[in-house]
């Protein structure tokens, strides 16, 4: 009896194993709530100490830092929201955009499904020209990323 009971405590490892393997198409098919996952991910701004600061921009004077993420820090980044496996449909995307003001810090980035990441940033590009033309205040234009969703009718 403990052979048997030995040889499934062994199946059972291995199963577990596979299934929770980085690589394994089993872990791969868990699904990634970009929605939920939200909360972690505070912002960050560039400020002149950042080493990609390249200048301040518009009227205002935000910081601007130039884009510096590289391939490792968007793997931890899908790393650290659970995703391990499909990159190709997520792209890393700055929470506050570098048009005003954020930064490549990992507390800026989170994965988004690319559908998703594609319509925030059409979004984004026009608060951007409201910052440039000076409608809108880096702290205004902030406000309205962080309430993304509701603009783009994606909150429930």
């Amino acid at each position: 009896m403990k052979v048997i009971g030995s040889f499934r405590l062994t199946v059972l490892a291995l199963t577990l194993s596979v299934f929770l393997a980085p690589g394994s198409r089993c872990f791969a098919s868990i699904t990634y709530d970009w929605r939920a996952a939200e909360h972690k991910v505070p912002g960050d701004l560039c400020d002149t100490a950042d080493r990609d600061f390249d200048g301040f921009r518009y009227q205002e004077k935000i910081p601007h830092c130039k884009r510096n993420v590289t391939v490792e820090t968007k793997r931890a980044v899908a790393h650290d929201f659970g995703i391990f496996d499909g990159y190709e449909k997520y792209e890393i995307d700055h929470y506050i955009p570098l048009s005003i003001g954020g930064s490549n810090e990992p507390a800026n980035l989170w994965p988004l499904p690319v559908p998703v990441a594609r319509a925030k940033s059409d979004l984004e590009g026009k608060i951007h020209q409201q910052v440039i033309a000076g409608e809108l205040s880096q702290d205004q234009a902030i406000e309205r990323v962080r309430s993304w969703k509701k603009f783009l009718q994606l909150e429930e």
